[in-house]
């Protein structure tokens, strides 16, 4: 089957271009409308490690359309804005993968523990880093409703910006408990 796609184009650019993009839709669509916490599990990986600047479209069949969308960078409401906010940081990504290191499942509600392996133009000076997070996920069926992030943005964005870092650094120092004289400070 693929084959004949490949020879009714001649340009075969075109035709990896198509079946890249038709795996990509049919891989999403695989996952049944009302799906089991397991599939929705499976599915979460997949759509976060798969999503890219390219594939943005992918957020309609992932996302319900009044979804609402929290971070401790973003408040966004409706998958139009959702969209608007991906489209934008995900400009900037060079790679990015998502290691989901623990799972909690609860009717409709996935509390994710995860690792997000970034390497971006903005951050770090282009070199990967490593930021840790979790997510919570309530379902309506097989989209998501509501998404809550949290990770500590300070590690992310500040500590990753010299002169930023330096502020942070110094905030940190004066916060930090300290033991004199085996007095705590």
């Amino acid at each position: 089957k693929t084959m004949k796609i490949i020879n009714q184009f001649p340009n075969r650019f075109g035709a990896i271009i198509i079946i890249t993009l038709s795996t990509i839709t049919y891989s999403l669509s695989a996952f049944p409308n009302e799906t089991h916490p397991e599939d929705r599990s499976a599915m979460i990986r997949w759509a976060f490690n798969t999503l890219d600047i390219d594939h943005m479209d992918l957020l309609e069949d992932f996302y319900h359309a009044d979804a609402h969308f929290v971070d401790p960078v973003v408040d966004a409401k409706g998958l139009k804005q959702i969209r608007a906010h991906y489209e934008h940081q995900y400009k900037a990504v060079a790679e990015i993968q998502f290691n989901i290191v623990n799972e909690h499942i609860s009717g409709d509600t996935h509390t994710l523990e995860w690792e997000m392996h970034l390497r971006t133009k903005r951050l770090n000076k282009g070199k990967a880093f490593v930021v840790p997070g979790s997510s919570v996920l309530t379902f309506s069926g097989r989209k998501i409703l509501y998404h809550r992030d949290y990770f500590d943005l300070g590690d992310m964005v500040y500590d990753r910006l010299p002169v930023l870092r330096y502020v942070t650094k110094k905030i940190k120092k004066r916060l930090h408990f300290k033991e004199k004289k085996g007095k705590a400070q």
